[in-house]
């Protein structure tokens, strides 16, 4: 049986690396989320978002 296959240390390195590049990403789109969640815990009503309508989207 032949594959390629790495070490638990490896995989889970590759894991933490992944993990880590996810959370930079949302950081990177929502900077305010520690602000956001700290403001729904305090209980404090946030805007409400709007949404696009889809038919912005449509492609026929």
């Amino acid at each position: 049986m032949s594959g390629f296959y790495i070490s638990d240390a490896q995989f889970e390195e590759s894991k933490r690396e992944s993990l880590e590049e996810t959370r930079r990403f949302i950081r990177e789109k929502f900077p305010d989320l520690d602000e956001v969640r700290e403001a729904r815990k305090a209980g404090v009503e946030q805007p409400k978002r709007r949404r696009c309508p889809a038919r912005l989207f449509s492609t026929g």
